[in-house]
């Protein structure tokens, strides 16, 4: 996690912090990296232009910078759609390159009720492949 100047977060969350809060911190951390980083791939060297670029005041982008204000899911959709990033991963980005899992169940025995006669006599198999 990163430390504030001073570690004042690190020292607070020490603490004070409880679990929730520390993931919380670790999130905002994660989500101003992925920021800075578009920043740096973009040519982008101050908050005062990133700050313009977000149609936001100077200080209100240095508080979610620094660590020292959290920053919302609704001021995280509002920096996604301004910069045209995404910073929350939905999932489906990842999903997009794997291929579907086919589930078959072969019952040899229905009249068997007992657990190790449905394991012994019915096989559950799977095959990936795409659709």
């Amino acid at each position: 996690m990163k430390k504030n100047k001073g570690n004042s977060i690190t020292d607070w969350l020490e603490t004070k912090g409880d679990a929730i809060t520390r993931r919380m911190v670790e999130n905002n951390f994660y989500y101003i990296d992925r920021i800075t980083q578009y920043m740096n791939d973009q040519g982008i060297t101050s908050i005062s232009e990133l700050a313009r670029i977000l149609n936001k005041e100077q200080p209100q982008v240095y508080r979610w910078m620094s660590g020292e204000q959290n920053i919302t899911s609704q001021t995280l959709a509002y920096i996604e759609l301004k910069l045209k990033i995404r910073l929350v991963e939905q999932g489906k980005e990842q999903r997009s390159n794997q291929q579907p899992i086919i589930l078959s169940l072969d019952y040899n025995n229905r009249s068997q009720k007992s657990d190790s006669d449905y394991q012994e006599n019915n096989t559950i198999s799977y095959a990936a492949g795409t659709c």
